[in-house]
């Protein structure tokens, strides 16, 4: 089966096989051959050594039946040969294939001597190197050619592994840090600013109180929300930013758990601020969720209303028979809603509609005007 290689080494190997095409060609000219034959023998080799690493065991059999029947006097005329036996080491084939493969080679280069001349101690003198020369060291380099892609790639997969566990050690520490530390320090100053709303004498620090109390509160559900993927080995260390375009995502989702969910987009859609973006987007989540868990069955309805200077959010599930058919007004879920809005400016409102079903209104400023 032909094996795929990048564009690079495929134009390396066309350079390695017209090369030696040229070689041969010259050589045969040189020993006062030129018969098309010849020519047509000196072509195959060149082109299997081109197909050296896509085709290597049949380039490898095309070239050693060309060099037995190589009578070429001009030297190196079995470098085809080398190139083969090399590539087969380097590639990674079974050593016994590819010292079979050598074994071979050694003897194909017996063949073109001619059958009536005795082979002699001083022809064994210059064959035995010849043999070692063209089948054996080949391989020896290619062997050793292996050995050093594999350490080097051995040693970039231990180079991942490490970063990786560095990655993961940084992201646990960086984890408890925000635990420890930071979430434990946002936990006081809302605390603290609990105790100054209520000690407060006028309206305006109340006001101020509050506002900082709901900040800190928001940005604790961040950071353990930042904790939890930070700590997560399924989660990768940055995860895409709560945004608008990710709505019908949570839409498809809720319907793949059962939900019969209707999303429907008036207006056109503006750029948002990120803060408001995100507050959208967690507005529709939540309330999704609620409607899974208080009033499943129900039909819902998501609309975003895109008007002049505001984006309006209507989350509204029709009634359900079940013991609950509404959501608690004093609920967390809500209350974080309630104090997202408020951060961006803008109204929520969540109640019992006049047929017995359950809305979640939002209103978001996005500029000019109110």
């Amino acid at each position: 089966m032909p094996r795929s290689l990048p564009a690079r080494d495929l134009l390396l190997d066309l350079a390695i096989g017209a090369g030696l095409t040229i070689y041969l060609t010259a050589a045969t000219s040189l020993d006062g051959g030129n018969a098309g034959w010849e020519i047509a023998r000196d072509l195959a080799e060149g082109l299997a050594v081109a197909c050296r690493r896509v085709w290597t065991l049949p380039a490898l059999a095309v070239v050693m039946v060309v060099t037995a029947f190589n009578d070429l006097a001009t030297w190196p005329y079995p470098l085809g040969l080398a190139i083969m036996l090399y590539t087969l080491a380097a590639e990674g084939y079974a050593r016994h294939r590819v010292w079979l493969s050598a074994a071979l080679g050694a003897l194909v280069l017996l063949v073109p001597w001619p059958s009536t001349e005795e082979i002699t101690w001083a022809v064994m003198i210059y064959l035995v190197p010849e043999m070692l020369l063209f089948s054996v060291a080949p391989v020896l380099f290619g062997l050793y050619a292996h050995e050093l892609s594999q350490r080097a790639a051995t040693n970039e997969r231990q180079r991942k592994l490490e970063a990786e566990r560095v990655r993961e050690d940084e992201r646990n520490r960086l984890a408890n840090e925000i635990h420890d530390v930071v979430a434990h320090r946002v936990s006081l100053m809302v605390v603290h600013t609990g105790a100054l709303k209520l000690a407060a004498t006028d309206e305006k620090t109340r006001r101020t109180a509050d506002l900082v109390r709901s900040s800190g509160r928001l940005a604790l559900e961040e950071l353990r929300e930042l904790v939890r993927v930070l700590r997560s080995e399924e989660s990768p260390p940055l995860q895409p930013m709560a945004s608008l375009d990710k709505v019908e995502a949570l839409v498809e989702e809720a319907r793949g758990a059962g939900q019969e969910v209707r999303f429907v987009e008036t207006g056109v859609r503006r750029k948002l601020p990120s803060t408001v973006e995100r507050t959208a987007y967690r507005v529709v989540q939540e309330s999704l969720t609620n409607t899974r868990k208080h009033a499943s069955g129900a039909k819902v309805q998501v609309r975003l209303t895109w008007w002049d200077s505001r984006l309006e959010i209507e989350v509204a599930n029709s009634p359900v028979v079940v013991e609950e058919t509404g959501f608690p007004e004093g609920g967390h879920g809500l209350r974080s809603l309630r104090e997202r809005v408020g951060l961006v400016s803008g109204n929520f409102t969540a109640g019992q509609t006049s047929d017995g079903g359950w809305a979640v209104h939002a209103f978001l400023p996005y500029g000019g005007g109110s």
